[in-house]
């Protein structure tokens, strides 16, 4: 951001969120549930080779990054479950199954379940477990009934009360650990696992199913020496897979790398793998690596759309926009209900100035998901750079709505609400986002900014203070610091605070540039002088700073350089047409000045 005038050199207010993008997908090792050995040759457990289900959000932010394709088939899974739901609330079918053995229940039930008959397995196991209540088999298949259809709370009942009859059996602790799992019961399920491995220590599923949990609770090192313990027993890829991603989580991205690494020589046909040591690369800013990885995973798998979308976050993280663009588009043509794609498609337009296409992607967000408070913001910000503050503003209170303490829509609609002179509006959204996070520099940063505008330098000069606090390296902070001194007439405070920064980058412009205004304003020929000098490192780390140009023309103007100064003054409107109007009037009176000086030399 740069200066608008020379007499208003304050730093404008700065979002440092203002767009907030989903991260890559992390893909979940949602295994390929391998079939564990048979209960009395009944139905198998399902052991689900669990792996981290979660986000990767930036700060932040915000929005949650699933394996896509276990989302359609989740969804399909949710469809069939509402329909049994709906037949269980039925009058139960009244079949008689008294006269049936204990075999012949178990093979009925077993041929239900595998057809999917989920209402008749039902009836089957609990005519089992009425004639035969001391079974363990019965409670136990009723309970993998229950889980399929994701009645977790009841599976665990039944695996509860198998548990009573039978505590030998693997799957029971495996399938209760599973369901508690998914329940989000994490640490139940820590102490299922731990119970199952006293039985059954070398049993590598339990230190993997375990390990997860742990990642769910943030215990990342316990997560990773569990699963290092299973590897003690099973050279899995699963297992090296999920220890990738506790690293990931630690933002060990060159040790998550090399566990994928282990992951990927062991199963080198698995895209998920692929696609998560891409996100890593990309992590490190390995760019044409990460591609690679995402392109072997699309070889693989060409229909998955996780692998376009991670491809074209990456295209964007190098720049390359219209390839990244390109990408999205395969990704949503692939899955049109793809929220995160055409939110990241939007936040792509946004950068490249595309507002209108990016405010149709954030609409297809808002379609697919009306509780998207990113979105609504994004499509806020996009609306306030086209000129648009009052619809940008609705969209920043929609997003509020939707979350009372979202920090960056408060911060962003101060911003509009700055921009259209509502000054005392702008830093109660200020202050409502400090409210919510009062370690966010930007946002005392910005209500410094509008306190300088109501000329309360003083409380300006407390808020830019608390930001330099919280982000000792904040330039625009010391601009804007260093301004209200200036204003105040307190110079040498001023130069301090422009040195400040400086110090901090040494080729940071506006800097040398404010300094020249401070000098300008002492006056005389050594600091006319001193002004020029420091206009020039401006202009040298800036060589389009248009405005630097013009107030060394005014410094050149009091030294009476008009020469130079009419050079200066057509540089700057050269390189900002909006300043012409005003440069020519400075060229004319150097221009008089000169015609003024050959006439007194000739007198």
């Amino acid at each position: 951001m740069c200066c608008t005038s020379k007499a208003v050199d304050v730093i404008e207010p700065e979002s440092k969120n203002k767009n907030k993008e989903n991260k890559d997908e992390l893909l979940n090792n949602k295994n390929k549930t391998e079939e564990m050995k048979e209960l009395d040759n009944n139905l198998n457990s399902e052991n689900k080779n669990l792996s981290i289900v979660e986000s990767l959000k930036n700060g932040e932010n915000i929005e949650e990054n699933k394996n896509n394709n276990n989302n359609i088939n989740e969804d399909n899974e949710n469809n069939i479950n509402d329909n049994l739901n709906d037949n269980f609330n039925q009058k139960i079918t009244s079949n008689n199954y008294s006269f049936y053995n204990l075999e012949e229940l178990l093979e009925k039930g077993e041929k239900s379940y595998s057809l999917a008959n989920y209402n008749d397995a039902i009836n089957i196991y609990m005519a089992l477990i009425k004639k035969y209540p001391d079974e363990a088999i019965g409670y136990f298949n009723l309970g993998k009934v229950y889980m399929k259809i994701k009645s977790y709370s009841n599976a665990i009942d039944m695996f509860n009360k198998s548990l009573l009859f039978d505590k030998s059996k693997l799957d029971l602790y495996i399938n209760k650990g599973v369901c508690l799992f998914n329940l989000k019961e994490y640490k139940d399920a820590i102490d299922t696992y731990d119970r199952g491995l006293k039985l059954f220590p070398k049993e590598y599923t339990l230190f993997l199913n375990k390990g997860v949990a742990l990642n769910h609770l943030k215990k990342y090192y316990e997560a990773i020496n569990c699963f290092k313990e299973g590897l003690l027993i099973n050279k899995d890829s699963g297992l090296y897979n999920n220890i990738a991603i506790s690293y990931f989580k630690l933002k060990d991205y060159k040790k998550s790398i090399e566990y994928y690494n282990e992951a990927i020589i062991l199963n080198p046909k698995d895209p998920i793998q692929l696609n998560n040591k891409g996100i890593a690369l990309k992590h490190i800013e390995q760019y044409e690596e990460a591609i690679t990885c995402f392109n072997q995973a699309i070889k693989l798998n060409p229909n998955d759309p996780v692998s376009y979308y991670n491809k074209a976050n990456t295209l964007k993280a190098m720049e390359k926009n219209e390839e990244a663009l390109e990408q999205f588009d395969i990704a949503t043509n692939l899955d049109n209900k793809y929220v995160s794609a055409f939110y990241n498609k939007g936040i792509t337009l946004n950068n490249i100035g595309r507002y209108y296409e990016a405010i149709e992607n954030f609409d297809i967000c808002i379609k697919l998901n009306p509780k998207h408070q990113f979105a609504y913001l994004n499509k806020g910000i996009s609306l306030d750079i086209m000129k648009k503050p009052k619809e940008a503003l609705e969209q920043y209170e929609k997003a509020i709505n939707i979350n009372p303490k979202f920090v960056d829509a408060y911060l962003n609609k101060g911003i509009t609400l700055y921009n259209i002179n509502q000054y005392e509006e702008a830093i109660y959204n200020y202050d409502l986002a400090i409210k919510y996070n009062n370690k966010l520099a930007a946002a005392y940063n910005n209500k410094g900014v509008c306190l300088y505008k109501l000329e309360k330098y003083w409380e300006a000069l407390e808020v830019y203070t608390i930001a330099l606090k919280l982000e000792p390296n904040y330039l625009d902070a010391y601009i804007n610091k260093g301004s209200c001194y200036k204003i105040m007439k307190n110079y040498n405070e001023a130069l301090e605070e422009f040195d400040k920064a400086i110090k901090i980058k040494k080729e940071y412009s506006n800097a040398y540039y404010n300094k020249g205004l401070v000098y300008n304003l002492l006056k005389g020929e050594s600091n006319y002088k001193y002004a020029i000098q420091q206009f020039d490192l401006a202009i040298k780390y800036k060589s389009d700073f248009s405005l630097a140009y013009y107030d060394k023309g005014i410094s050149q103007m009091e030294l009476g350089d008009y020469a130079n100064a009419i050079s200066s003054f057509n540089k700057c409107k050269e390189i900002d047409k909006e300043e012409e109007e005003k440069c020519n009037e400075k060229i004319n009176e150097c221009k008089e000045a000169i015609n003024k000086q050959v006439q007194d030399e000739g007198n």
